[in-house]
Parts: C-alpha cells; sequence; structure tokens
C-alpha cells in the first residue's frame, strides 16, 4: 500500500456486471426440440474494494448487507417482458438472490437489476428502452450506495441452465480522519470536485462534472468517538484528478477559520477506497501553524505539493 503526503506550512496569521456461467450440459434433443427453457440466476454482490476486474471474484457474504431492496427488468431481445420490485431484502442473508424463470421461450435475453436506487430523482427512465435507465448522483449528505447489473444470457435448450452474475457498485468512497483537530472547531466541509453526476445503468459515467460537498458536525462526543467522516460519489471524470478542499469552522460562525484545497491529487474510482488525514500541529494557543494531508489510495508512487488558499 502506498501513502501519499503532502506537507504545508502555516503562517501564525493564517489558516453491468461481469459474468460467469455454468451450464447443464444439455445439447438440443434430435428431430423437433421443445422451444423453452428454465433458467436461474444466482445474483451476487460484489464485496467492496474488490481488487479483480471480475466482480465474482470477491463476493459479499451476504446479500442484503449493503442492499435495501431491488428493481429488476428482463428483456427478450429489445423488449420487455417482466419486471418487478424487492422492497424488503431482510430475509436474504444468503450469498445470491436467485431468479428462477420457467418456460422461456429460446432466444437471447437481458436482466437488467438495480439496488438502493428508489428515492425520488435518482433513477429515470420507464423502462420501454434499457439503455434510458439513467442514475443521478444524489449529493454527498446521501449515505446510499447504488449497484448495478447488466446481465445477457441465451435459453438455447430445453433444460436448465444455470447462470452466475453480480451487482456492481456505482460509488467510490472517500474516508477523511483529522488528527489534533484544534478544540474550537465545531464543524468540518469536505468538497471534491471533478466526478461525474450521472451513469447509465447499462452504460458508462458521464454528464457535466460536479462537486460533491458534505458537511460534518463535531462535537464533544464525536471527539470522543474519534469518527470517519465518509462522502460517496461517483468516479472522478476520466483523464482528470480531483481537488480536496477541506473547510473548518468555529463556533456559530458561517465563515470558515481554515479553508485549504490540494488539487490534481485524487482519482476516485468505483467500488475502491480512498483514505485521507489530514494532522494538524498547533502553538500554544491552538492556532494552526502547518498541517499535513496522507492520502491512502493503493496508488503507485508519491505526489507533493501546498495548499492553496481559496
Amino acid at each position: 500500500m502506498d501513502i501519499k503526503i503532502i506537507t504545508f506550512l502555516l503562517s501564525l496569521l493564517s489558516l453491468g456486471a461481469c459474468i460467469n456461467e455454468t451450464l447443464d450440459p444439455c445439447p438440443p434433443e434430435p428431430g423437433n426440440p421443445p422451444e423453452t427453457g428454465h433458467v436461474k440466476i444466482d445474483l451476487y454482490v460484489e464485496k467492496f474494494r474488490n481488487a479483480s476486474d471480475d466482480p465474482l471474484a470477491s463476493r459479499e457474504a451476504a446479500f442484503n448487507l449493503r442492499l435495501q431492496d431491488i428493481c429488476y427488468y428482463l428483456y427478450q431481445g429489445d423488449r420487455l417482458i417482466g419486471q418487478g420490485v424487492v422492497n424488503d431484502l431482510s430475509a436474504y442473508s444468503a450469498p445470491a438472490y436467485v431468479f428462477d424463470f420457467s418456460s422461456l421461450a429460446w432466444g437471447d435475453y437481458t436482466l437488467v437489476a438495480m439496488s438502493n436506487c428508489q428515492a425520488a430523482g435518482v433513477l429515470t427512465g420507464t423502462g420501454a428502452d434499457r439503455n434510458e435507465f439513467m442514475l443521478h448522483y444524489p449529493g454527498a449528505d446521501s449515505t446510499a450506495d447504488f449497484f448495478t447489473c447488466v446481465f445477457p444470457f441465451t435459453v438455447n435448450c430445453n433444460c436448465e441452465q444455470t447462470f452466475e452474475a453480480a451487482l456492481q457498485r456505482a460509488h467510490g468512497v472517500v474516508r477523511s480522519r483529522f488528527v489534533n483537530l484544534p478544540g474550537n472547531i465545531t464543524a468540518a466541509e469536505v468538497t471534491l470536485d471533478r466526478v461525474y453526476g450521472q451513469k447509465t445503468v447499462c452504460g458508462d459515467y458521464g454528464g457535466d462534472p460536479i462537486e460533491a460537498t458534505r458537511h460534518f458536525r463535531i462535537t464533544p462526543v464525536t471527539r470522543a468517538a474519534a469518527p470517519d467522516y465518509v462522502t460517496g460519489t461517483f468516479s472522478t471524470v476520466a483523464g482528470q484528478h480531483s481537488t480536496y478542499r477541506l473547510r473548518l469552522y468555529a463556533g456559530d460562525s458561517a465563515e470558515p477559520v481554515f479553508d485549504r484545497a490540494i488539487p490534481d491529487t485524487l482519482q476516485i474510482e468505483r467500488n475502491q477506497l480512498t483514505e485521507i488525514t489530514t494532522t494538524f500541529h498547533t502553538d500554544a494557543q491552538e492556532h494552526i501553524v502547518s498541517f499535513e494531508v496522507t492520502f491512502d489510495t493503493g496508488w503507485d508512487g508519491t505526489t507533493e505539493g501546498s495548499g492553496q488558499p481559496q
């Protein structure tokens, strides 16, 4: 694991889815074979921080560990032939949710499944055309992770065919930690820019780059618990880097007492964790005289730079 350390000095006056499949050995029978088949699809959830390009290489132990619901749409060719919603997954603690489709006519099909995206404004598209399904980033205050799966399969025999597919997380996760935070600080605000605002369910990220900002209250109770401050976003725009900006507030003031940005250093990736630790160095009056930002991302190499007042 590689660590990126950026040190700043301040004056005392300043501050989808990949598919594996297993098919029963069932060659067509001679003569006139029946034209329907029986299909079971074991749907898993890709494990957080899976290091493989194959989402089935590492799977969550319980299907409902990170999911609250599931919406699904079944297409024969481009025609929608079935859909459903499971609003309560409390009973689905096994690793896989099993779709069981009987009497499917021979042909090509696509199963589209989504989870945690029923909140108003998050998902658009009627289902008539699966390529119109679009996820919209709901803002950093939302703690829901979106999951999607687009799974094509073929029915070609009078037998039971069994497939495996995986739901993939659409978000990346940034976890902020603060060390030696001055005692007068009552709130922190983290902003990450140049992240995508949209994702097509059956395709890639897109839309204009956006900023994701999350405001955290800091109280004596939260200080004692030494919590992690978590922000979920879509991926950084391809070919760019995200800026990490930290603002600190004291008392009830709406103006930050500390406002610094570390530009062009981060690349947030789907289903991966970026840990950002900011360590403050203060004088006897708890004025911040310097701070150090450590990025733990698993990247190779190091990056150095200076904080930029905004």
